[in-house]
């Protein structure tokens, strides 16, 4: 075999090995792929009705800080949401619906129109174990009164 050959086999030896080695290391180092994210989807309804503009807040159970562990998601027009959260565990959910008021230059989020009743992460909503994969949550039944 020439030097040359050698020289390129060599080359491609170390450009595999390379691949492999940075294949394994995000492999084992914990980043999410797809299939394994945890998606959540669902249903709020208010008074029986669909709502929209709902913010539903779910809290990791024992995240190191409130910001690390909290996910807020918005509920569609339909009322429906669809989301990703951070890693697979037991949630406290809460929930506030902001009254919106619109002007000729802005969207203003106002007062909320559960009064604060639903906000309590002392007393949440629901609390909801989370898997990796697709996990739908049942339809969430709130009260404007």
């Amino acid at each position: 075999m020439s030097s040359q050959t050698s020289s390129v086999s060599l080359g491609r030896m170390r450009q595999s090995i390379l691949a492999l080695m940075i294949a394994g290391i995000a492999l084992f180092s914990g980043c999410q792929q797809p299939e394994q994210a945890c998606s959540i989807s669902g249903q709020v309804r208010v008074d029986g009705q669909s709502a929209g503009g709902v913010y539903l807040i779910f809290q990791l159970l024992g995240a190191e800080s409130t910001e690390q562990g909290t996910t807020a998601i918005r509920t569609d027009n339909n009322g429906a949401f669809a989301s990703q959260l951070p890693e697979s565990g037991e949630y406290s959910v809460t929930a506030f619906w902001p009254k919106i008021t619109v002007t000729d230059v802005e969207t203003i989020e106002g007062e909320d129109r559960f009064k604060g009743r639903y906000r309590d992460a002392q007393k949440p909503i629901l609390s909801v174990a989370i898997f990796e994969g697709k996990n739908s949550l049942p339809p969430i039944e709130l009260s404007s009164k």
